[in-house]
C-alpha cells in the first residue's frame, strides 16, 4: 500500500462516524426540523442539505443549506445537490454525512397493484410527508425518516401521526451530493496528469 493510500485509510477511519452517531444526526435533524413545524405554522418547508464535516482534529461542524429555488424535478435535484457537493470540496470541508429534509410524496406501491409503477408524486394512495434522509461518507450508514403529514384549513403543514423509520434505506438523490464533492478531486487528479 502506497503512502498516499495509507493516509486515505487513515483519514477515513477518522471521518467515518460510529453507527450511533450517524443515528443521532439524523435524529437529531428530524427532532429539529418537526419541532420547527409545531412552533411555526407554514404552508411549506424549504428543502435543506444539513452537512456534518470534521476536520482532522476531529471537531466537528453542523451547515445548513437551505434550497430556496424551485426543487421538484428529478434534474434540478441532482444538479442543485451536485453542486453543493462540490462547494464543500473547494470550501476544504470533509463531509462525514450529510441530510436531505424535503416534503416529499410517499408511495404505497406494494398495496397499490392497479398502478404498480407509478412515481409516487402521481400515485392515487400518496401520503404527503415530511422525509429527513441522511448517509454518511462511505455511504454504508443509511436512514431514513418519514413523518406523514396533513394540512389544517389554513393549508398549513400538521404533523399527521408517528415517524416511519427506515434504517438502511439510502436516498439515491443524495448520490449527486458525494459526486459533486469528489468529481472536484477527480478533475484535479486528472489536472495533475497532464501536466509535464
Amino acid at each position: 500500500m502506497s503512502d498516499q493510500e495509507k493516509k486515505f485509510e487513515a483519514l477515513g477511519k477518522l471521518l467515518v462516524l460510529d453507527d450511533e452517531k450517524f443515528k443521532e444526526f439524523v435524529r437529531g435533524h428530524h427532532k429539529f426540523t418537526i419541532d420547527r413545524l409545531k412552533d411555526e405554522p407554514r404552508e411549506s418547508l424549504n428543502p435543506e442539505i444539513v452537512v456534518m464535516t470534521r476536520d482532522m482534529d476531529l471537531k466537528e461542524e453542523i451547515t445548513v443549506v437551505v434550497i430556496a429555488v424551485d426543487f421538484n424535478e428529478a434534474d434540478v435535484k441532482q444538479k442543485i445537490l451536485f453542486e453543493i457537493g462540490k462547494g464543500f470540496y473547494e470550501k476544504q470541508q470533509v463531509p462525514a454525512a450529510v441530510v436531505l429534509v424535503s416534503e416529499c410524496w410517499c408511495s404505497k406501491r406494494r398495496q397499490n397493484t392497479d398502478f404498480p409503477n407509478v412515481q409516487p408524486r402521481h400515485d392515487p394512495m400518496r401520503v404527503e410527508a415530511i422525509m429527513v434522509a441522511g448517509t454518511s461518507l462511505n455511504r454504508k450508514q443509511n436512514l431514513t425518516i418519514n413523518t406523514p403529514i396533513k394540512r389544517d384549513t389554513d393549508n398549513n403543514i400538521v404533523v399527521a401521526s408517528e415517524p416511519e423509520e427506515y434504517e438502511g434505506s439510502m436516498l439515491f438523490l443524495l448520490d449527486h451530493f458525494w459526486r459533486g464533492y469528489f468529481s472536484v478531486v477527480i478533475e484535479k487528479e486528472e489536472a495533475k496528469k497532464k501536466k509535464p
